[in-house]
């Protein structure tokens, strides 16, 4: 459980720590080996490194058949595993999970940990543009907020909602949810810049430049001096939108952009501003190098559906 607590990857205890356990993990019985791939996942999972954290969870779950587990520990388990699979875009495994750990924390009355699964079947079924099944766990995720007083909680089921009226095309009712959810992130700086993102790819998605451009410059005032690495990507996005809607030089911040999330290997939205930037080049007639971001933006196209070979698209 120490190796959780150390949140900085270059900590000189979590190398000797993680070395350390590598060095035991054939010694380690069923139960410990399963606690040792659990927290090594969790702890990946802190770090941003999704696909490294699966790989744990996955082993941890080969063994929970081996010995014996408590029922509380392996309702925490499966919680965990969920948000594994939704974080890798396997979307049947986080629901069967998530739906596991849903009945058990229900079970045993356990409403504000239910609030959790709730959440992660929504967003799941969202993916699955299950969208009548993902607001219906959103609402139930509400009726929990407001029947236990979780005010703090408001504003991440209002994104969501948000995010649900978005993806069916509802920009109005989108943006209504987004500015709401607004009000329960002021001193949650992470998921304010979430929601000032999406409000702005609202209004550029119907071609609002004024209000792109207002958004953007109220999410860069709201990054912090001392900024995190949990914020850093904003400042890019913030200032690619600003480009594209400002009409001012825009390979700069692009280019930037499009280093820092291959950088970060956040393929999605390496992808997706790849792309942006050779629709742009295109329009300048730069035929050439539109062509190189349009590979590059493929070539992401494959990580992110893990596929190695054109044929097997």
């Amino acid at each position: 459980y120490r190796l959780i607590q150390f949140s900085n990857p270059d900590d000189d205890r979590c190398l000797v720590l993680q070395n350390t356990l590598k060095q035991m993990e054939d010694k380690f019985d069923g139960r410990q080996k399963f606690l040792y791939y659990f927290n090594s996942g969790i702890y990946y999972y802190i770090q941003r490194n999704f696909s490294e954290a699966l790989s744990y969870f996955e082993s941890a779950l080969r063994l929970i058949s081996s010995f014996q587990i408590d029922e509380w520990e392996l309702t925490d388990f499966y919680n965990a595993l969920s948000l594994g699979y939704l974080s890798e875009g396997k979307i049947a495994n986080t629901i069967e999970y998530a739906s596991k750990s849903l009945a058990l924390f229900r079970n045993n009355l356990l409403f504000r940990r239910a609030l959790d699964s709730y959440m992660i079947v929504g967003i799941a079924q969202k993916k699955n543009s299950n969208f009548k099944h993902a607001e219906e766990s959103f609402l139930l995720a509400q009726k929990i907020v407001n029947d236990l007083n979780l005010k703090e909680q408001n504003g991440i089921i209002l994104h969501n909602l948000g995010s649900l009226a978005a993806i069916q095309g509802e920009s109005v009712k989108a943006i209504q949810y987004f500015e709401e959810s607004l009000q329960n992130f002021k001193s949650d700086t992470e998921h304010y810049l979430a929601s000032v993102l999406a409000i702005i790819m609202e209004f550029s998605k119907n071609n609002n430049s004024e209000k792109v451009i207002q958004w953007c410059l109220i999410g860069l005032l709201n990054i912090p001096t001392n900024a995190s690495t949990a914020t850093d990507p904003f400042y890019h996005h913030f200032n690619i939108y600003l480009a594209l809607h400002n009409h001012i030089d825009y390979e700069e911040p692009m280019i930037s952009a499009v280093n820092f999330f291959e950088l970060n290997k956040d393929y999605l939205h390496s992808h997706k501003y790849n792309i942006a930037l050779g629709n742009k080049l295109t329009e300048k007639r730069k035929y050439k190098s539109a062509s190189h971001y349009y590979q590059k933006a493929n070539c992401f196209l494959y990580k992110i559906k893990t596929i190695h070979y054109w044929e097997d698209l």
